[in-house]
């Protein structure tokens, strides 16, 4: 299912049309929608267009979406967005994406800044865990003291994940094919993604359970046998790893991260480099 995010706007397309979620304010999207026929959905909770009644590809669809929401969104947001954007939060405790419709943030139950949200900041609306909020809500100092601390909050759990794991590395075998390697953009020297299920096998004693992902370093990979790569792989040093992930984190369709399917056993562990 492709995924369109325009922060307080997402788009879930299959091959018959195009399943949306904004908030109940976002009257630039409803109108949108219903231009191309778009309906609401009371049992699955989503607006919905359909492709055979709109005329529209899904394709279509999402980019009369993203047309909506350019020309409405004020100037200074348009002009805001390509440095906004790449703020992203890389724990499983928080979401921030910020998009041409608004900015979107999921606290940990029970943050404080619910409160605030709710309270203080104007315009601001709850779709079950998320917060919406539109850009001129940016401009507040409740909206930006409350960004400024989500992201300190999310990097010290990644701080503390990370002096757990220290300088070492694993080697193994991957399986996957040629083309799978060139997907995953795994290059010596480079870095790649990991999520829970690979380390679950790979190296289940590793503290990653509170993050998306992982970054690790390739420092060696040769090809084996058919479908299969000798590995070694270094945790990253974290300034390069949090930096890596965050990225990823902000990117609407990043490379694929190594998963369970691609190891069998677990790995040797290396504690320093050879």
């Amino acid at each position: 299912m492709a995924i369109a995010d325009f922060g307080t706007v997402r788009c879930f397309a299959d091959s018959d049309g195009v399943d949306v979620f904004f908030s109940r304010g976002d009257e630039v999207t409803k109108a949108a929608l219903k231009s191309m026929k778009g309906r609401w959905s009371p049992a699955r909770r989503r607006w919905r267009v359909e492709s055979r009644f709109s005329r529209k590809s899904p394709e279509q669809i999402i980019a009369a979406v993203e047309a909506a929401l350019e020309a409405a969104a004020p100037e200074f947001w348009t002009k805001a967005l390509p440095k906004l954007s790449g703020n992203a939060c890389v724990s499983r405790a928080y979401t921030l994406k910020v998009g041409l419709g608004g900015i979107r943030i999921e606290l940990p139950p029970g943050h404080v800044l619910d409160w605030t949200f709710e309270k203080q900041v104007a315009g601001a609306s709850r779709d079950s865990r998320s917060w919406l909020l539109p850009p001129e809500a940016a401009k507040t100092k409740e909206v930006r003291e409350g960004v400024e601390r989500i992201m300190r909050e999310d990097y010290k759990i990644f701080a503390e994940a990370a002096k757990f794991i220290g300088p070492r590395r694993i080697a193994g075998i991957l399986h996957a094919e040629p083309a799978v390697i060139e997907q995953l953009g795994m290059i010596v020297g480079g870095e790649v993604a990991a999520d829970k299920s690979f380390f679950d096998v790979a190296d289940p004693e590793m503290p990653v359970a509170e993050m998306y992902e992982w970054c690790l370093t390739v420092d060696e990979l040769a090809p084996g046998d058919a479908g299969t790569y000798a590995a070694v792989l270094r945790y990253s040093d974290p300034p390069i790893a949090f930096s890596f992930l965050r990225a990823r984190r902000a990117q609407e369709a990043p490379p694929p991260a190594l998963g369970a399917g691609h190891v069998k056993a677990k790995w040797e562990r290396q504690a320093k480099r050879k």
